[in-house]
C-alpha cells in the first residue's frame, strides 16, 4: 500500500470512527453517558485534545493491523476483523468501568457499540483496500 493510500485510509477511518462514536455516544445515548460526565475533562481544557491524538494513534494501529491480518477487500473478513477490534476496545472499557468508581450503566451499550462500529469500520477498510488495487499493481 502506498503512503498516500495509507494516509487516506487512516483519515477516512478516523472520520468514520468519530462520526459513528459522536453520533451514538453523544447523540443517541447522551443521557446514558452523562452518568460519568463528572469524570470527563471540559472541551476547553488543554489536556482534552490529547484524547483526539490517542484516538488518531489507535486508528493508525487499526489500519496497520487490518493490512497485516486481512489485507484484502473481503467484506466478511473486514467485518470480522472490525468486530474483534471492537471487542478489544470493549474489554478495555471494562477495565476502566470496573477498576474505577464509574457508573457501569453505559457499559453494555458501549460493548455493543464498540463491536458494531468496529464491524462497520472493518467493512469500510475492506472497501478502501479494494479501491484502485488493479491500478496500484500496474504502476509497480
Amino acid at each position: 500500500m502506498s503512503v498516500m493510500r495509507f494516509v487516506g485510509t487512516v483519515l477516512a477511518a478516523y472520520v468514520a470512527y468519530s462520526v459513528l462514536y459522536v453520533g451514538t455516544m453523544i447523540g443517541i445515548f447522551a443521557e446514558l453517558y452523562t452518568a460519568n460526565m463528572d469524570l470527563m475533562r471540559p472541551q476547553d481544557d488543554p489536556m482534552a485534545m490529547y484524547a483526539y491524538i490517542g484516538h488518531f494513534v489507535q486508528t493508525i494501529a487499526v489500519v496497520l493491523l487490518f493490512n497485516k491480518a486481512v489485507g484484502s477487500d473481503d467484506m466478511k473478513a473486514g467485518a470480522t476483523f472490525g468486530a474483534l477490534m471492537g471487542l478489544y476496545l470493549a474489554a478495555t472499557d471494562m477495565t476502566f468501568y470496573f477498576s474505577m468508581k464509574m457508573s457501569t450503566a453505559p457499559l453494555m451499550t458501549s460493548v455493543v457499540l464498540h463491536i458494531a462500529i468496529g464491524a462497520v469500520i472493518g467493512v469500510l477498510l475492506a472497501k478502501l483496500y479494494g479501491i484502485g488495487r488493479g491500478t496500484e499493481n500496474a504502476e509497480a
